[in-house]
Order: structure tokens, then C-alpha cells, then sequence
């Protein structure tokens, strides 16, 4: 590989070796669209997702759902497939290729390699969505979608044949090394958390045989709570910047905790739409009530005040409860399956229902000893949320590493 740098003048690619070439994508790749219509019923479904291009079921609910698929476009092998709408959006994907053939959404932009050989272009336009090129293109501000002749007269490079090849065959065999150790990471976690499920029923079980827990009785979660709410379903006005009211919602609840790594602020205005008897506030617990996280919780454990959306059930313990020993009754395999077995799936996306949660009925042993339980299980968790959290950490330095890699390797900084 040449290692002769030259300026690209493109700031998002930086140098690139002297003997390669830019052109626009329109010269590499070409756009089709074929709607699948009656067809549609001979096709998998295809779906772009963080984890790349999967086939995935007609009939599953998660997400949006159409009512048929004959307005679906038809994905040929090797198509690569861009989500180049609400770009406002970073944590979301925005583009894979495709191993086999489907038909997907109609509002993505499907392109075809005209001479592939390699997978060079795969991580090209990885590269531009690590660094969220699509999200804002060169620096010059955030827009709300890329159509097809905008991204067919982007920029792209054309490294030399020889020069792609090693390029792929690298990238290919360091980057499976990477997912595989991020993989295993994702298996141990899983573990990790399955056995944090049972944690709370045997301490539960072995208090039972020692204090006489047949003596213990099941009060319903409205009978031991001063209000169990959702919060706000209003689309939130976001403040530019933190001097609004921190505003949180389930992708703040993480491992039993609040996690504000990601913080979202909303404007006085939009304040002025939350009910103050229900502002959270240290000691209270919050449920994830929607998406992929559903049924998890946190207690609060800040003195900030804050608002919650409609993603978070909000709720108050009375007298008759130990807080943290709610939190851990209400993270057991039973609880959730009666939770969930009640979820509205009405507009495609499940709901933990508050009236259904009301009714659920908790065990309930002495005050006392639920604070013994929950302190019991709060060490034995704490220790496997420790090797969690470190699992957590290699996978984000791993996924860092990965990019920066695919990143100096694809514009020919990196000698491989």
C-alpha cells in the first residue's frame, strides 16, 4: 500500500493515499427501486437494524408495523441499504449490506455495487455512519433526511484494486475478532442477568424458612403505594442546551440504576406541563413501561429534580413497603410475567399497563425483614453488576477501537 498521504479535502476523510482516486457514489454504485406489490408475499422481510441486515419475521410486532407489504421495494444480494431519514437521530442504524434478498421499507435508499469484489464499500459507508456523516454532513448542521440524488453525489473513494483487497481481507478478519469478543462479553452478561432474577427469590425463600413465612401476607402494589403513574405523553420540547429541566426516560435505566451518561433537557415552557405532585424525587422508583428494556427499574438516588416521559411508570411507596424491596420484587421472572402477560401491544409497540400494574399482588414480610432481604440482595447484585459493568466497559472500548480502526484503515492512514 502506497503510504504517500495527500490531502482529500474532504474533512470527514482527511488524507488518503496519493495513488488513489475520489469520485461521486453515482460512478460506483447504482439506484433502484422496485416495489414489490403482489409479489410481496414471496419475500422475506428484511430489516436494517444496529446489528446490520437481518431477515426478520411479518408477523413480529416490535416497531412499526405496516398494515401490508405491498408497498415494500424488493432488496437484491448484495444491495446496501440506507436509513437516511429523521437524521436528528444518532442511536439508530443507517446502513448494511445485505446477504440475501427480501423486500424492505419503502423510505430506504437501496444501492448496488456495479463491479464488487470486495467488501471495501461495506466499511466505507460504516466509516461515514461511526463518525455520523449522515447525520450531519460535513460539519454544516443537522438535516432531517439524505434523498437518493444527495447521497449518490456524495463523495467516495477508489483505493486501488490491490490496495482494496488487502483492505477487505483485514477488516474482515479484525473486525470478526472484535464482534467476537464483544459477543461473548453479550453471553456472559445475559448470564450474569439471569442469575441476578433468582437472586432475590432464594434470599426471599431462605428468610421464608427461617422467619415463618407462612404467616406473611399479599397486598396488592395500589394498597402499598402513594400513586403509581406514567409520565408525561406529550412530545417534549427540548432545550438546546442544560439550562431546561433534566428529563428522562427508559434509556436512563440501566443495571437497577439511573444511568446519565445520556441527559435530555426540556424547555421552561414544556415544564410548565408536568404536574408538580408528581415530580420524582429521591426514594422512588421508576419502571421502563415500553420498548426493548421494558420491566426494568431504578430507584432514585438524586436530589436533581427532574420530569419523566410516558416511556417510565412513576412510583411512591407508602409505610407498608421497603422501597428497595419493591424494586426487587417487582425485577423477579413472576412479577414481570404477570406485568407482562397484561402488556397492550395496541399501535404495534407493548405498554406495561398502570391500572393492570395496580392490581398485582406483592409478598409482603415484615418491614423489618424486607430491609434485611433487600440489603441481602443489594450486596450479592452490587457485586454482579460490578463484573457487568466491566463486561459493559471492554465491549464500549472494544466497539471505540473498532471503529477508529475501520476508520484509518479505510482511508489508507493505517499500512495493512
Amino acid at each position: 500500500m502506497n503510504n504517500n498521504l495527500v490531502e482529500s479535502n474532504i474533512n470527514w476523510l482527511g488524507k488518503i493515499p496519493n495513488n488513489w482516486k475520489i469520485t461521486k457514489v453515482k460512478n460506483v454504485f447504482y439506484y433502484h427501486k422496485n416495489i414489490a406489490k403482489e409479489q410481496s408475499s414471496g419475500f422475506n422481510r428484511i430489516s436494517l437494524t444496529m446489528n446490520g441486515v437481518i431477515i426478520r419475521d411479518k408477523d413480529d410486532a416490535n416497531g412499526l408495523q405496516p398494515e401490508d407489504f405491498y408497498n415494500y421495494q424488493i432488496v437484491r444480494k448484495d444491495d446496501i441499504i440506507f436509513k437516511l431519514i429523521d437524521l436528528e437521530n444518532v442511536n439508530t442504524s443507517r446502513v448494511g449490506r445485505s446477504n440475501f434478498e427480501g423486500i424492505t421499507s419503502p423510505a430506504y435508499i437501496l444501492l448496488h455495487e456495479k463491479n464488487k469484489k470486495t467488501d471495501y464499500y461495506d466499511y466505507y459507508f460504516k466509516n461515514m455512519y461511526y463518525q455520523e456523516i449522515f447525520n450531519n454532513l460535513g460539519g454544516n448542521g443537522v438535516r432531517s433526511a439524505i434523498n437518493k440524488e444527495e447521497l449518490l453525489n456524495m463523495p467516495i473513494i477508489i483505493p486501488t484494486s490491490d490496495d482494496a483487497i488487502r483492505i477487505s481481507n483485514y477488516l474482515n478478519a479484525n473486525c470478526k475478532k472484535i464482534d467476537d469478543i464483544i459477543n461473548d462479553n453479550n453471553k456472559q452478561i445475559e448470564l450474569l442477568n439471569e442469575y441476578k432474577s433468582c437472586v432475590f427469590l432464594q434470599k426471599l425463600k431462605d428468610y421464608s424458612k427461617k422467619f415463618n413465612g407462612t404467616s406473611w401476607k399479599y397486598a396488592q402494589m395500589r394498597r402499598i403505594t402513594e400513586f403509581i403513574t406514567c409520565g408525561i405523553a406529550a412530545t417534549p420540547e427540548y432545550a438546546e442546551d442544560s439550562n431546561g429541566l433534566l428529563f428522562l426516560s427508559a434509556q436512563n435505566i440501566k443495571n437497577q440504576k439511573l444511568d446519565l451518561s445520556k441527559k435530555n433537557y426540556i424547555t421552561d415552557n414544556f415544564r410548565k406541563k408536568l404536574s408538580t405532585k408528581t415530580i420524582p424525587k429521591k426514594g422512588d422508583i421508576l419502571q421502563v413501561r415500553v420498548g426493548g428494556t421494558i420491566g426494568n427499574t431504578a430507584i432514585v438516588d438524586i436530589d436533581d429534580e427532574f420530569g419523566v416521559y410516558v416511556s417510565l411508570t412513576h412510583i411512591r411507596t407508602n409505610s407498608l413497603v421497603y422501597n428497595k424491596y419493591l424494586q426487587q420484587y417487582m425485577e423477579t421472572p413472576k412479577f414481570l410475567s404477570e406485568a407482562l402477560s397484561t402488556v397492550d401491544f395496541a399501535g404495534s409497540q407493548g405498554n406495561l399497563n398502570v391500572s393492570i400494574l395496580k392490581g398485582i399482588k406483592v409478598l409482603l414480610p415484615p418491614l423489618e425483614l424486607q430491609t434485611k432481604i433487600s440489603l441481602d440482595v443489594e450486596k450479592e447484585i452490587n457485586k454482579i453488576n460490578k463484573v457487568i459493568e466491566y463486561r459493559d466497559k471492554i465491549n464500549d472500548l472494544l466497539y471505540e477501537y473498532k471503529k477508529a480502526l475501520i476508520y484509518e484503515v479505510v482511508t489508507g492512514k493505517k499500512e495493512v
